[in-house]
């Protein structure tokens, strides 16, 4: 249980697009090997305003915008 709530912790931090996307890319292509065609969406996430905002919130050692507070 413990490690599965690390897990948790450690997905729910991360930006919800590319969560969504990373997810969604994985379910599709599970168990196959995935063709070089599909590598525009690797390159995808680093390009959207979630991106610039996590970039951002790096560089100026801020919170992520999506942050979840512990409670």
């Amino acid at each position: 249980m413990e490690t599965a709530l690390a897990w948790a912790d450690a997905i729910a931090t991360n930006a919800p697009k590319a969560e969504a996307t990373t997810k969604s890319l994985m379910c599709r292509f599970s168990g196959q090997a995935i063709a070089m065609s599909m590598t525009e969406y690797t390159a995808a996430p680093h390009i959207t305003d979630e991106s610039r905002a996590g970039l951002e919130a790096f560089f100026e050692k801020k919170p992520v915008p999506w942050s979840i507070k512990k409670i």
